[in-house]
């Protein structure tokens, strides 16, 4: 009797599949991604782009705010212009109502990729937040405004998809393991 290793089969093309998935190109926007709240807005002389991670900002929980800035050149003919380093950047976020107001100052230094400014910091509270952001090189400056939602904080939320995905995928390897078995006695 010929023995099958379909088992066998659906296991390689398994970690296949996921190999495939792992290794296939991504797009992105600032660095990670990030959701856009300004994008090439002028500021004074400058251009100012602004992107916000997480995705879905949440209350008392860590945000970061990732901001590209450029100069525009006309002479070369480019839309977004050269990227300008070394700026010093505030950017200062206040409740919709004033009772809260957070400061930030993003740099190169916590930036991931070096062209890019990035800030780190907690919005202490939910609902929408006014934001401006102040830019200054070299006795130039500018400003850019801007406003962002923040989500409230729920806690540590359950994933019922990874949860539900798992428990079909290990019953179904039990009743495949189960099927494959071979009975007492045959051979």
């Amino acid at each position: 009797m010929k023995k099958t290793y379909w088992l066998s089969y659906f296991v390689w093309g398994g970690l296949l599949a996921m190999w495939l998935y792992g290794s296939s190109a991504v797009p992105t926007a600032a660095h990670a991604g990030g959701t856009p709240l300004i994008i090439n807005e002028p500021a004074g002389t400058f251009l100012v782009s602004l992107w916000s991670l997480p995705n879905s900002l949440v209350a008392n929980q860590e945000a970061n705010l990732i901001v590209a800035l450029a100069s525009p050149s006309p002479e070369l003919n480019t839309r977004a212009g050269l990227v300008v380093l070394n700026a010093d950047i505030d950017i200062t976020l206040t409740t919709a109502d004033g009772r809260e107001t957070v400061t930030v100052q993003p740099t190169h230094a916590q930036a991931t990729n070096k062209l890019f400014y990035e800030g780190y910091f907690v919005f202490p509270l939910e609902g929408e937040w006014q934001g401006e952001i102040r830019v200054s090189k070299d006795g130039e400056s500018g400003t850019a405004t801007f406003s962002v939602l923040v989500e409230p904080d729920g806690g540590r939320e359950i994933n019922w998809f990874l949860i539900g995905g798992t428990a079909v995928l290990l019953i179904g390897l039990g009743w495949f393991l189960w099927q494959s078995r071979n009975p007492v006695g045959a051979e």
